[in-house]
């Protein structure tokens, strides 16, 4: 079948260009001009790829234009870069990929600007770059993805990816939009996610990963509960770094998994959550430590019962695992700042603005909080009384969000020196004098100081 050719089919320097004309689909070699043809679109865009230069070390170029329909198992080599034109492909019900790595390692693969959909919901893989078979794993190195849309896919890409990027991508109703099985070395910046109204969806899913910058990107969700923005299992030295986290009231924006893992060096920094029923949560089983959260916004009205800006949960819960989390200089809007369960934790709570003084959840592990305001851990000043020659207790409002573990008091004036003990509890100080102090004007003044 002969076809007549426009500027139009010659797309830049590409080396093929497939597009579809009356139900054919056509690959136009740009620099022979001759064409492979057939009826279904795989099997064209598959032969395109493969007149490819063999044996290459550099990247050459696919356009892929238009609705291209039904694709499926189009397998794609190193050096291979395919460029959507309004490209759209669909997944047709029965399949599982519609991109995938061959049975071989890959290396400088770029996909962008291409629409993949599935015509099942949450079914099968946009992009598997990802190749596992009895004792054989495959390496996918250098791979770009950038300006696609993932869309009511299972996974909108599946990757063990190193020294990877995937940038300005929109996720759209995937059950995951990006799910890393392993991996080091990635980006993950300035896409948009938006999670599916369904349980146990997933933005981002992080395993056995590490070294991975999740920067710049909007995380949109909605009520349902049990999904997550990012769920990890196994991580270490993870920046998550000036991300929007939006909606997901009865969800959580950072989630780390209730299995028997590791995460550790993970940097939460400069985002902003609102509207999320727990900004990031630590699960019982796993053994989370060195976490640093700071210069977060966590706003909106979380509400009661169990809503928190961070929930910590450690040992004993899943046995005796130590936690260790910094929390400094946030913006707490919320109900709830935190609450922490077990005992096997250390949690350094400073300089951090707390809009609800409302005390935590604690368990029996350490709790260091200083320099915080509205959440007052620490507390002192100077009080005056008139003494009257009876009364032998005076008290003192601390201001604390609990009961001082310490609570210091020193007479400031004569008549206030004299045999006394201190007692203390959630709310006030209490001066007790074995002899009440003489009658006076302002005559008994205490310097005092509580903390927790």
């Amino acid at each position: 079948m002969s076809i007549r050719l426009y500027k139009e089919h010659f797309v830049g320097e590409s080396s093929f260009t497939v597009f579809e004309e009356n139900g054919v689909y056509y690959a136009l070699n740009n620099f022979t001009k001759e064409l492979i043809s057939g009826t279904n679109a795989s099997t064209v865009i598959q032969q395109a790829i493969n007149a490819l230069t063999p044996g290459r070390t550099w990247q050459e170029t696919i356009v892929l234009k238009g609705n291209l329909g039904y694709v499926h198992d189009v397998a794609v080599p190193s050096y291979t870069r395919i460029v959507g034109n309004k490209a759209k492909l669909t997944l047709p019900a029965g399949s599982i990929y519609i991109f995938k790595q061959p049975n071989a390692d890959i290396t400088d693969v770029t996909i962008e600007n291409i629409h993949f959909i599935s015509e099942t919901q949450y079914s099968g893989c946009g992009l598997e770059f990802f190749y596992y078979t009895g004792s054989v794993w495959r390496n996918a190195n250098n791979v770009t993805v950038k300006g696609c849309i993932f869309e009511n896919l299972g996974n909108g890409i599946h990757t063990i990816a190193t020294k990877s990027i995937f940038t300005s991508n929109i996720f759209r109703g995937n059950m995951v939009g990006l799910y890393f099985d392993a991996g080091n070395g990635n980006v993950v910046a300035d896409n948009v996610f938006d999670v599916p109204s369904s349980n146990h969806a997933r933005a981002l899913h992080l395993t056995d990963i590490a070294n991975v910058s999740v920067v710049g990107n909007i995380f949109n969700g909605t009520s349902t509960a049990g999904a997550s923005f990012i769920k990890t299992r196994t991580a270490c030295m993870i920046d998550i770094a000036g991300n929007i986290f939006n909606y997901l009231t009865n969800g959580y924006a950072i989630w780390f998994d209730p299995v028997d893992g590791t995460s550790s060096g993970i940097n939460i920094e400069g985002n902003m959550f609102y509207l999320v029923g727990t900004g990031v949560l630590t699960s019982y089983q796993a053994n989370n430590y060195g976490i640093r959260i700071a210069g977060n916004l966590m706003a909106g009205d979380y509400g009661p019962p169990n809503k928190f800006g961070m929930l910590f949960t450690f040992g004993p819960y899943g046995g005796n695992k130590a936690g260790e989390v910094h929390v400094a200089g946030n913006e707490l809007w919320v109900d709830k700042p935190f609450s922490a369960y077990g005992s096997a934790y250390t949690i350094i709570f400073k300089n951090n603005n707390v809009h609800a003084n409302n005390p935590p959840t604690l368990g029996t592990g350490t709790l260091i909080a200083k320099g915080n305001i509205g959440y007052v851990t620490e507390n002192s000043g100077t009080a005056t009384f008139s003494g009257d020659g009876t009364t032998t207790q005076f008290t003192i409002a601390h201001g604390l969000v609990g009961a001082p573990k310490v609570a210091n008091v020193t007479p400031a004036s004569n008549d206030a020196k004299g045999s006394f003990y201190v007692t203390a509890d959630a709310t006030n100080i209490y001066v007790n004098y074995a002899t009440a102090p003489p009658s006076g004007t302002n005559n008994v003044v205490l310097y005092w100081s509580a903390s927790m």
